[in-house]
């Protein structure tokens, strides 16, 4: 077993103890939750930004408007959670055709609340805030998100960091909305807190420790901790994060997920969306993840190289996956390559073009990807 320092592995201190010799921490006060209405994106910047595109050029970036009266929010689903594995044989191949049926509902949840928070931002009208609180409100008072087992369903599990994770996500947009009352904001974030402490509570297997669903443990964890001001939750999405570098390999891939066969390709990029998300999250509580290395001096950075090359030769990852790829969650402009975006704006490169020729909606991270992060020059006027 890993030796440890208070709650985190020796190795992962490594990374922490980096960032402090960086000054982005200090030892006696590290990774708090230092502003809670610091949305995941700098709205009030990003509107004022996006106030001079046309309407039609901004309305192309937004979903369509969702009915938000009570009889048309997506409802909780009722009972107890069970999903079917959504692999028929757990880790790779064909999809469960069972699957979409039961996840529906999670699914309508995530792109509703998505959706209106990318409103929110683009137009600053108030009611897309409210409606994000209504469905999140909804969705806490009849307890949803809580009512599983992992033994019993594991892919419940893995839903329940999907979900609260969007839920997190979009109230941190809304948030700080002053026609937001706040007890009913305090409501949610009690709600969402309660389903993530339960969510990581649950013990880890050899994969599922360190894997991508370790830094979509992480995301979730870190933008409910920031929204609901709960440091313990906040410092655990930091810590996944730090503990995925140290998974990165010398040439830059995450080894567990070269171990899904034909999916390899896409599960390298679908750790690194959650974990941009994380270091987004973190940069606006003033710590610079992107900064990080692992005790291997191995960097966020390396695992994108990967990807990117991945991408441009897929045999690459053939011959350590052992099988073609599977490419169609990564065709350009699909929801999977949102966190590029957010990337590119700090990190520019030229292959990014090729991969974002429109800016992509993704439900998981926050919605329009445009609208959080594409630069203004670039889209019409």
């Amino acid at each position: 077993m890993a030796r440890r320092v208070g709650s985190l592995p020796i190795r992962v201190w490594t990374s922490v103890l980096f960032l402090i010799i960086a000054g982005e921490a200090t030892a006696a006060n590290v990774f708090t939750v230092r502003d809670p209405d610091a949305a995941f994106v700098d709205v009030g910047a990003r509107r004022v930004a996006l106030a001079g595109m046309q309407a039609v050029a901004l309305d192309a970036l937004l979903p369509p408007v969702t009915d938000c009266t009570e009889a048309g929010r997506p409802p909780p689903p009722l009972g107890r959670m069970w999903l079917p594995n959504y692999y028929l044989n757990l880790t790779d191949g064909p999809i469960d055709p069972r699957y979409e049926a039961v996840a529906q509902s999670y699914e309508a949840m995530w792109t509703a609340v998505s959706g209106r928070a990318s409103r929110y931002v683009a137009r600053g009208d108030s009611r897309d805030a409210r409606c994000v609180l209504d469905i999140l409100e909804d969705w806490a008072r009849a307890g949803a998100l809580l009512d599983y087992a992992k033994d019993e369903s594991l892919q419940a599990w893995f839903m329940v960091e999907w979900a609260a994770g969007a839920a997190g996500i979009a109230l941190s947009v809304v948030r700080a909305d002053p026609a937001l009352p706040p007890d009913r904001v305090r409501r949610v974030t009690d709600w969402l807190a309660r389903v993530a402490h339960k969510q990581i509570a649950e013990p880890t297997g050899p994969v599922t420790c360190c894997n991508n669903h370790a830094a979509w443990r992480g995301l979730m964890a870190t933008a409910i901790g920031v929204v609901a001001a709960d440091d313990a939750l906040f410092r655990y999405g930091i810590e996944r994060y730090l503990g995925l570098l140290e998974q990165i390999a010398a040439d830059g891939s995450l080894p567990l997920e070269m171990a899904r066969k034909d999916r390899a390709l896409h599960y390298q990029d679908y750790a690194i969306l959650p974990l941009v998300g994380i270091a987004e999250f973190a940069d606006r509580q003033g710590y610079d993840l992107y900064a990080a290395r692992s005790s291997a001096g191995r960097t966020l950075h390396d695992a994108v190289r990967f990807l990117l090359a991945g991408l441009d030769d897929p045999t690459t990852v053939e011959r350590l996956a052992g099988m073609p790829q599977t490419l169609r969650s990564l065709r350009p402009g699909h929801g999977d390559l949102a966190w590029m975006e957010a990337y590119r704006r700090r990190f520019p490169a030229a292959a990014f073009e090729r991969h974002l020729p429109t800016a992509p909606f993704e439900p998981l991270l926050g919605g329009s990807a445009g609208v959080y992060w594409r630069a203004i020059e670039a889209m019409p006027r």
